[in-house]
């Protein structure tokens, strides 16, 4: 960071400490094969994330730069500070997917259900702080180190603020019929997200739309499907 005005390359600590991330993850999985005219698969992930991140970048999706770029998320020190814990980016504490079907008698028809279930996610108020440039000719009222504007995390990163949590269910209903010369006709309708769950998944993170919701998870959607096995 010495010799580069916008990046860092092969930083290993910041302030003393590693500049690196840790995930701790449990995952339980349960499986009921198929029988009873019934059959389902259930997960639940609880994890636990910290280190450094890119959380001035964009906190509303993620990509680990080093598959891309070789810096660590840093175009200067302020970039780095205050930003070497808490949670990781776009990953809730605890999730749960519950998934099964049945076969509904004499109708023949398979039901089907899916819930998804997170207790949201980590964001931070973010807020732009004017540094040095080489076009300026005083310091006062700047930091000594960035490239004119800089931005960092205002808060304690190790207790962020979280999103609502999510929970969408999505209901299915499919038979097969006889066609003709021995082909099958399958006819289908899903309702995805069938309690219209309205939770924010776009948020404001800077200082001037801190906590703004832009976008929410899809509202509820029907479909219906024909399918010709031959």
């Amino acid at each position: 960071m010495s010799n580069t005005a916008y990046r860092a390359v092969n930083v290993s600590e910041f302030d003393g400490q590693s500049v690196h991330r840790d995930y701790q993850g449990l995952q339980l999985v349960l499986t009921k094969r198929y029988s009873l005219r019934w059959q389902g698969l259930a997960a639940v992930n609880w994890n636990h994330s910290s280190g450094i991140a890119p959380r001035m970048l964009d906190q509303n999706w993620y990509i680990d730069g080093p598959m891309i770029m070789d810096t660590p998320f840093g175009t200067s020190f302020n970039d780095y500070q205050n930003n070497l814990n808490g949670p990781s980016l776009m990953t809730p504490r605890l999730m749960l997917k519950v998934n099964g079907s049945y076969t509904i008698p004499r109708i023949e028809a398979d039901f089907g259900l899916r819930w998804r279930f997170d207790t949201g996610r980590p964001f931070w108020p973010i807020q732009n702080l004017p540094t040095f440039a080489n076009w300026m000719s005083s310091t006062e009222g700047v930091f000594l180190t960035g490239n004119g504007n800089s931005q960092i995390v205002a808060a304690d990163v190790k207790h962020p603020d979280w999103t609502p949590s999510t929970s969408i269910f999505d209901l299915s209903i499919g038979k097969t019929l006889k066609a003709v010369r021995g082909t099958q006709l399958y006819i289908s309708l899903d309702v995805l997200n069938a309690l219209n769950e309205n939770s924010p998944n776009i948020i404001g993170f800077k200082s001037g739309d801190y906590g703004r919701v832009y976008s929410i998870v899809m509202p509820r959607l029907y479909r219906a499907g024909v399918k010709l096995m031959f």
